[in-house]
Parts: structure tokens; C-alpha cells; sequence
């Protein structure tokens, strides 16, 4: 019985999370810290007693394990969501948009520093240059790379940024670009302008050097030659 009400309730929260209550919210998460055991009452308990999500979250592990059915392990739990909820708030705060070229590059900088392997990562944008989201491709290998394109065409469906900036590291000790950067840039110009979306830049980390493609004048280049061969197909 137990398996078949969790199955329905997770099910909702995948279909449309806006529909549950705060105690099914706090419901599906117990189903994962009191794994065979009705959990209902126990979500009913926590907002009983603290109020609201806010107060749930935010309180300290000795109050929450005191709360009847929650214990050491839910407790410990609940703790933890709010550790990562801190984090999260904090990077956010700390974390401004690219708005130039020089914020950028110090961000990629940052962001590639601590690989030994190259990497292509896609920054989906906003309209006022926030990343909303980040992925990282990796090779497995520290000299190729190369990028996943459905899965960067099922991230622009998902995303739905204004912009997008490709970047990737190079462990040669020089951000120069080879062939196989240019072509790769050149079919991303092509997919994302498909997809209503702009391709921002497409820059190459090596070290704290970096090359970028729209400050070398490649990028309008590609986006020049893509237009006139669309406008030709008409």
C-alpha cells in the first residue's frame, strides 16, 4: 500500500509540483530518510509544531529530532537541504552577471582552474546576462573534447536561455584556437540560431590566458556567412 501511494505521490511532484501541499512537499522528502513507514502524519507533525516550511528548514538538528517520528536520521536530513539552500543563496549573491567581456573571462578563469582534463561548458543566459544554468561536457581524456549537441539542444528546450557562451579549456598552455574549434563554433552559430538563441561567444581557457571569438571577429563572420547562406536557401 505504502509503495503504491509513494509511487502516486512522486508522480505528481514530476507532472506539477505546484499542486502539493507543503506536508506532501515534506511528506515526499521523509519517503527518502523513513524509507518503510506511512510518513503522512509524521509531515503533519514538523508543520504542527514549527508552522511553516521556512521554520522547518531553518531549525536546529536537536529541536527536529525531538519532533515525533523525525529522529537523528530525518532530522539530519533537513539540515542538510538548508546547508545546500545557504550555499546556493550565497553563490547567487556573490555571483554577477557577464556583462563584459573582462567578468567573463575572470569567471571561466575560475570556473576551469581546478581540471586536469578539457572540458567544453555551455552558460546559459538571460536577458540581463545571469547564468541560469550550466553544462559541463567532459572528454575523459586531457587532450580532446568535444561537444555533446543533442544534449545542448535538449538543455536550450529545457532552459530557454536569451544567450548562450561556449567555452573550453585548453591544456597546451596556449588559448589559440585549432581547426576543430572553428568548426565546432561554426555548426554552434548554425544550431543555436535555429533555436532562437544567440550565440554570446564561444572563448578558449588555457591558464589565465583566454581567446575569444567574438573579440577576434570570427564569430560575426560565422554569423555573416550563416545569414547569407539562409537568405540564398529562400
Amino acid at each position: 500500500m505504502h509503495e503504491g501511494h509513494r509511487k502516486r505521490m512522486i508522480d505528481k511532484l514530476l507532472s506539477d509540483p505546484n499542486v502539493l501541499s507543503d506536508h506532501e512537499l515534506l511528506e515526499i522528502l521523509l519517503f527518502y530518510a523513513i524509507p518503510r513507514k506511512n510518513v503522512n502524519e509524521t509531515a503533519h507533525n514538523l508543520l504542527d509544531a514549527l508552522g511553516n516550511l521556512q521554520n522547518v528548514f531553518s531549525c536546529d538538528h536537536e529541536s527536529l529530532a525531538d519532533i515525533d517520528g523525525i529522529g537523528d536520521r530525518s532530522a539530519a536530513l533537513f539540515v542538510l537541504i538548508n546547508q545546500i539552500n545557504e550555499r546556493i543563496a550565497n553563490s547567487a549573491k556573490k555571483q554577477e552577471p557577464l556583462i563584459n567581456y573582462e567578468i567573463t573571462r575572470k569567471y571561466l578563469i575560475d570556473s576551469f582552474r581546478p581540471l586536469n582534463e578539457e572540458n567544453f561548458l555551455a552558460l546559459y543566459l538571460d536577458k540581463r546576462r545571469n547564468v541560469q544554468f550550466r553544462r559541463k561536457f567532459s572528454s575523459h581524456s586531457p587532450h580532446m573534447v568535444s561537444i555533446d549537441l543533442s544534449e545542448l539542444q535538449k538543455g536550450l528546450a529545457r532552459q530557454k536561455p536569451y544567450s548562450v557562451i561556449i567555452a573550453h579549456n585548453h591544456l597546451s598552455g596556449s588559448p589559440l584556437p585549432s581547426f576543430f574549434d572553428d568548426e565546432t563554433t561554426e555548426k554552434l552559430t548554425a544550431i543555436l540560431r535555429l533555436n532562437n538563441v544567440i550565440l554570446d561567444d564561444h572563448i578558449i581557457v588555457a591558464g589565465n590566458q583566454t581567446y575569444s571569438y567574438r573579440q577576434a571577429g570570427k564569430l560575426e563572420k560565422y554569423k555573416r556567412n550563416l545569414s547569407l547562406y539562409l537568405s540564398d536557401k529562400k
